[in-house]
């Protein structure tokens, strides 16, 4: 079965991660603090990946998001196709552009 491709998005996933972990840090899961630390671990594993393979793709457009810049080698974002990736902490998505 095929995944669904996202066409457009205005936030980068990093974002969005960034957010999901600044969310559970506000909750103050006290009653199960080692759940609260494994998923701040997988989503904070996530992030350093998310981001990593953002910046790998500004470098290869030689832009930012959003950057506009003349002369830049062509290409475009167009969305971006969701992608598991293995790791100790267990399996993680992330988003390819």
């Amino acid at each position: 079965m095929k995944e669904a491709y996202a066409v457009r998005r205005t936030v980068a996933p990093s974002a969005e991660i960034q957010a999901s972990i600044e969310e559970l840090l506000g909750s103050r899961l006290v009653d199960d603090p080692q759940r609260m630390l494994s998923e701040l671990a997988g989503m904070g594993a996530r992030l350093i990946i998310q981001r990593a393979v953002e910046e790998e793709f500004d470098s290869w457009l030689g832009r930012a998001r959003y950057e506009r810049r003349p002369g830049a080698a062509p290409g475009m974002r167009n969305g971006f196709r969701p992608r598991r990736v293995q790791t100790a902490e267990g399996e993680l998505r992330i988003a390819i552009p």
